[in-house]
């Protein structure tokens, strides 16, 4: 059975018709007995309607700063915003040449916030102010989180690349690059994975690398467009790898848009298992040895780990998904159509859905008990998480 959150929808109109938000959550038993999972704090638009495209879209996924009690997201009217965490307000903005589109990443320590924008720059910000810091100039476009270390961030950009930059500087340490595939390629990027000393990364070409931290040189690569085979009548095939990779144990976990998900040796690249059926995945994420798969068309997969057999599977409705985020005992995955869906991971449950309205592009965040996502509208929802 199926929680739809008609009585959230219907709350987040009326906070945001009073101006106010919603009242404390608490947590309530829904027909049939399953658990209410989310309940409504506040919604917070933060684009205003003239500043949005025609067919709004907004693929940020926000950053929490806990400790300062701040949320980071970017927005397609060329801004990053800091709000409180509590309300929604404002605290700063900081303007860009083009939309953000991007998973921010703050480090308390350095009290620094790493993004990229459409301008094609990486930029770090002093996070209580906003103040710029340095930006550096990569000329593509950088989507996903970047992988972090002490000295150096590791950002893949434009389905064709990946940099190293300087965190304290922001020089470039090096450049891995490849050539664009010819013909069609889905919209979306693969982030890096950073694991011992080895950076892996995904393109739009099909091709899986991993390579050296330290100085970007190629280690192994593992072309999956070898297995995509074209349908007649169906056009030239997708050959990109979108996903984020996964490193658990010896394998690295990706997902083809045309070739499905595999399992790679760490050693070497070599396939050690593939599900050919699982075309159109657009995100993966694990607890352990179970991967969860978001797939186009079919839902969410959870698969073991070890031979890439179905656990189970939850249908969802929609278009594309977002990578699952995992926390307290269920997924949340966002649909580009249709909004935010809750699944239990003991059995595939779907106990709740959100639904904004226009989708959601980015995933959701969860800190604690507080769940974060930007809808198309560029609305901010923050919700309480139950139990």
């Amino acid at each position: 059975m199926t929680r739809t959150l008609g009585a959230l929808a219907l709350c987040a109109v009326l906070a945001a018709a009073c101006g106010g938000s919603a009242p404390p959550p608490t947590a309530a038993t829904a027909p049939g007995g399953l658990i209410e999972v989310l309940r409504l704090r506040y919604r917070r638009s933060i684009v205003g309607p003239l500043d949005r495209a025609f067919r709004p879209t907004e693929r940020s996924t926000p950053e929490i700063d806990v400790h300062g009690r701040r949320v980071f997201v970017g927005t397609s009217d060329k801004s990053l915003y800091c709000l409180r965490a509590d309300d929604g307000s404002t605290l700063w903005r900081f303007e860009t040449h083009a939309p953000v589109e991007t998973e921010p990443f703050y480090d308390r320590r350095e009290d620094a916030l790493y993004f990229a924008s459409g301008d094609g720059a990486v930029y770090a910000l002093r996070g209580r102010d906003g103040t710029e810091l340095w930006h550096h100039d990569i000329r593509l476009l950088a989507q996903r989180r970047p992988a972090v270390t002490d000295d150096a961030l590791y950002y893949a950009a434009g389905g064709t690349s990946v940099f190293a930059i300087d965190r304290a500087r922001g020089e470039r340490l090096w450049a891995y690059r490849r050539e664009s595939p010819e013909g069609f390629a889905v919209e979306g990027q693969a982030g890096p994975a950073l694991a011992g000393r080895r950076v892996y990364a995904g393109f739009s070409d099909g091709v899986v690398v991993a390579l050296s931290a330290i100085d970007g040189a190629l280690e192994w690569e593992r072309d999956t467009s070898v297995d995509v085979e074209e349908e007649e009548g169906a056009g030239a095939p997708s050959i990109d790898v979108d996903t984020t990779p996964i490193v658990h144990g010896e394998l690295v976990y990706v997902g083809s848009v045309g070739g499905g998900v595999y399992a790679l040796n760490v050693s070497g690249g070599g396939v050690a298992w593939r599900r050919e059926d699982l075309r159109g995945v657009t995100g993966l994420a694990n607890r352990g040895a179970t991967i969860y798969a978001a797939v186009t068309g079919k839902g969410l997969l959870a698969l073991d780990g070890a031979t890439g057999q179905t656990i189970w599977r939850a249908t969802l409705p929609g278009g594309g998904l977002s990578q699952p985020v995992l926390a307290r005992g269920y997924a949340y995955v966002t649909s580009h159509r249709d909004g935010l869906f809750v699944v239990r991971l003991q059995d595939g449950l779907v106990v709740q859905t959100v639904e904004p309205g226009r989708g959601v592009f980015g995933a959701p965040v969860i800190v604690g008990r507080r769940l974060f996502f930007l809808s198309n509208s560029a609305v901010l929802y923050a919700l309480e998480v139950a139990g």
